[in-house]
């Protein structure tokens, strides 16, 4: 995956009930990270959609680097 490749399920939500502002959920979880949840409200259903999206890919790609970086301090203090 281009963000993180241990996401093994995504969950998404549509909040229909309020027409005027419909509202996007999207859960995200994987192997060996806590769930991700990214929420958007908009006044048109695909802005929500891809306000949500980008708030996950965010969040993926923090959590990404937070590992990669995680991983090679451990791996410089061996040698």
């Amino acid at each position: 995956m281009r963000y993180f490749n241990k996401v093994t399920a995504l969950n998404v939500t549509v909040d229909l009930e309020h027409e005027s502002l419909p509202a996007v959920e999207i859960v995200a979880s994987g192997e060996h990270m806590h769930e991700m949840v990214s929420h958007e409200v908009s006044a048109h259903l695909w802005r929500s959609v891809d306000g949500a999206v980008q708030k996950l890919e965010q969040q993926l790609r923090k959590h990404k680097e937070k590992t990669r970086d995680h991983k090679h301090v451990q791996n410089t203090r061996r040698s």
